[in-house]
């Protein structure tokens, strides 16, 4: 490679850590939310490392545990909270998107455009919002090990030894134990590309065993304590069986392929060439990445973000080829940079200008209200909390109380989708001030909150209808919040 290139491989490189860190540098507080995932790293700080078998709330504490791992040990040694949730996710992604950088390389020969690949996932807002938000924590660390595991399952050949297998096998297991969804990912990749290189299959055994020897002590640890149920409920959580609703009515595949595409048209030109890529693939009978593109569009919401990663590859290489065509008539060679240059500057605007405009949910004020729940309750009582979704996620962690009803951890016990629908019609009741609506979301959720938690600006009217009737008074009010304590009789 020319120094040329080189230097622009290095300044594509240097300028995708723009978008990365943009947002962790800037704020005091992590954008996004991991409250779940904080609270859990911290239990098993307070607890020596030895695995919970429930978390705050009496939640099953099943989820694979290694990013909390990690956490604990960076509270032990005295990093805090706020910096690890700020920065280590866009840590790991970086190491991911890098291995991206290699895998591109490896399949269209061009380290400039590889550069210019990993310049658009950097930029790419709902990569951005998946793993470099705080819950990149988990799902950046997922992240980094299934570049890692696929990168090295791609180098496998007929001719590999033991140890390549048994290194995927042992990275693939740290997946796992990192985060459910991206190890299903990884897995149906693995799996459709297994069908293109057939020829490996000997090589699969070795690979599956040290998988297995990976991540069987924290399933026996889970075990010992708790059904295997909670594995299946997890697996049919976020839209990952979507599948079944095509098999049952073929008409939904319209309705799957849309949502699975929709966070490519975040940034409409980048959705475009996406779609141009994958028909310019099949076009050129290289058909293994429009497969995996095409299957993994099937599994609904936890889908988008794999298959953003494989429309930039698509798109990518097909610029590729349009500049490698053109460069060969000279005075055509500067059409063809000026269209690459100018379609990679416009998708990357767009998609900074995106991430620019992400901003923590987090507020002083926010940390105040959840300070003084804790002070003012007792450990066993809980909260129904007003608010958005993020702040209503972050409120356990910082105020040591649970409220009485949550996403947290519900996918292991199976009733996700109906603590979900409590949490969003609670929050339409409260926006109109509907007291008696309310009532029943809190009747039906079978538990009685000693304190409700409201955010002012956006519930305004419930506020004063709760200052006109006897049930309620309040406790505390700052610039942004209010809480209200039950009255006793």
């Amino acid at each position: 490679m020319s120094a040329k290139k080189t230097i622009l491989v290095v300044l594509l490189g240097l300028l995708s850590l723009l978008p990365l860190f943009l947002n962790p540098v800037r704020y005091n507080f992590p954008v996004g939310y991991a409250g779940m995932f904080a609270s859990f790293g911290q239990q098993l700080a307070d607890e020596n490392f030895r695995l919970p078998v429930y978390a705050l709330g009496n939640v099953p504490y099943v989820y694979p545990p290694l990013g909390f791992y990690l956490m604990a040990v960076f509270l032990k040694v005295g990093i805090s909270d706020w910096l690890y949730l700020r920065f280590m996710p866009a840590f790991f992604s970086l190491v991911a998107l890098f291995v991206f950088f290699l895998i591109y390389d490896r399949f269209y020969k061009s380290k400039v455009f590889a550069g210019v690949l990993l310049l658009l996932l950097a930029a790419s807002p709902y990569l951005i919002e998946s793993n470099v938000w705080a819950a990149g924590i988990v799902r950046g660390l997922a992240f980094a090990f299934f570049a890692l595991t696929f990168w090295g399952f791609l180098k496998i050949n007929p001719d590999s030894d033991w140890k390549l297998p048994a290194l995927v096998g042992f990275l693939g297991g740290l997946t796992i134990l990192s985060h459910p969804g991206y190890a299903f990912f990884l897995a149906l990749w693995m799996g459709i590309w297994l069908l293109f290189n057939l020829k490996i299959w000997r090589q699969i055994p070795v690979l599956f065993l040290f998988l297995f020897v990976t991540v069987t002590p924290w399933l026996v640890a889970v075990l010992a304590n708790h059904p295997f149920g909670v594995f299946i409920n997890a697996f049919g959580s976020h839209g990952t069986l979507g599948l079944l609703s095509v098999l049952e009515n073929p008409a939904h595949l319209v309705g799957l392929a849309t949502l699975g595409t929709s966070k490519l048209f975040q940034v409409p030109l980048a959705g475009w060439l996406a779609l141009a890529g994958f028909v310019y693939h099949i076009y050129q009978r290289r058909f293994e990445l429009p497969v995996l593109f095409a299957s993994t569009i099937l599994f609904s919401l936890e889908s988008r973000r794999f298959v953003l990663i494989l429309g930039i590859f698509m798109a990518v290489a097909m610029l590729q080829d349009f500049h490698k065509f053109l460069s060969t008539r000279n005075s055509w060679r500067w059409v063809s940079s000026l269209v690459v240059t100018l379609s990679v500057t416009a998708i990357f605007a767009s998609g900074l200008q995106q991430i620019e405009r992400m901003k923590p949910s987090l507020t002083y004020s926010y940390l105040e209200a959840a300070e003084v729940l804790n002070q003012n309750s007792q450990p066993g009582e809980q909260y129904l909390i007003f608010a958005d979704y993020q702040e209503a996620e972050w409120f356990p962690y910082f105020s040591k109380r649970t409220p009485i009803f949550a996403h947290w951890a519900h996918e292991w016990q199976g009733d996700i989708g109906h603590q979900a629908d409590l949490l969003y019609e609670n929050f339409a009741c409260g926006r109109s001030g509907d007291l008696d609506c309310v009532d029943d979301v809190i009747r039906r959720s079978g538990k009685e909150p000693q304190y409700l938690v409201i955010m002012k600006i956006k519930y305004r009217e419930l506020i004063d209808n709760l200052s006109e009737g006897g049930e309620w008074k309040r406790l505390y009010n700052n610039r942004e919040y209010q809480i209200w304590q039950k009255r006793h009789p």
